[in-house]
């Protein structure tokens, strides 16, 4: 029986080619496993930017549906005092000549009483 060669100093160079195969495989390991500590984080900070945009957003919403109520019922009223203004105006001109006739007659009982004898 022949003995295997013996090996110096740094191993079989098969061995050593393996070695440096398995501490390359290992980087390459530790580096997707950073990237993907990482992105699991950035993952997790979008995932809160989201979450408080949707809030936000229904917040906006919210306040949007108060305003849009605030302005139907605005609009509601404006459309009233429009159906009721031709008739304040007819009855604050009917009220205005009426007002103006009476002092136009009491001026005149006035200038009968002040002033006998003119007619």
């Amino acid at each position: 029986m022949s003995r295997p060669p013996r090996v110096e100093k740094g191993g079989h160079p098969d061995a050593e080619s393996e070695d440096g195969q398995v501490r390359h495989a290992h980087g390459i390991v530790d580096e997707a496993g950073r990237t993907l500590a990482a992105l699991r984080h950035r993952q997790q900070d979008l995932r809160k930017q989201i979450a408080a945009v949707d809030a936000e957003n229904r917040l906006l919403e919210r306040e949007l549906l108060q305003q849009l109520s605030q302005w139907r019922r605005l609009d509601d009223a404006t459309q009233r005092v429009e159906d009721v203004l031709p008739q304040l105006k007819a009855v604050t001109g009917s009220l205005t000549y009426r007002l103006v006739a009476g002092m136009l007659g009491l001026v005149n009982r006035v200038r009968r009483a002040i002033l006998p004898g003119r007619r």
